[in-house]
């Protein structure tokens, strides 16, 4: 049998638009980055190189999902790859490198927030709600 939780995680993102599919990837790959520092602070390497981990997935599934055929992709690709090289630098350094940590945050954080007015202005999004699903 399913468990029920699951099943309710699965159809939320099975029912979201694709501005709020884009919005999750964000906003889990920031998610990610804060455990990350935080682990790190803990010395905690096992749940740091775990977040560094996911959080590359998700910006290497950003990078894929990329339309090259518009403009603006080729400029995203280009802040996804120094995002995702960096956050092999920081899974490979860790301690010497964990000033970096805030600069990605931020690299996302923006790029969540634009996405987000974007979407808000082009109605592609009912209203104005975060995309978390907990779990």
């Amino acid at each position: 049998m399913a468990n029920p939780y699951q099943k309710y995680k699965d159809e939320s993102i099975l029912s979201m638009s694709q501005s709020e599919l884009l919005l999750l990837c964000y906003d889990e790959a920031i998610t990610s980055l804060k455990k990350a520092e935080i682990a790190l602070e803990d010395k905690d390497y096992d749940l740091f190189d775990a977040a560094i981990g996911k959080a590359g997935k998700i910006v290497r599934y950003l990078t894929m999902t990329l339309n090259m055929e518009q403009p603006l992709s080729h400029e995203l690709k280009k802040l996804y790859n120094y995002v995702n090289f960096d956050l092999g630098r920081l899974y490979a350094g860790r301690e010497r490198r964990k000033d970096e940590l805030p600069a990605l945050i931020q690299i996302l954080s923006d790029l969540r927030d634009g996405f987000r007015e974007a979407s808000l202005i082009a109605g592609n999004m009912g209203t104005p709600h975060e995309s978390k699903i907990v779990g």
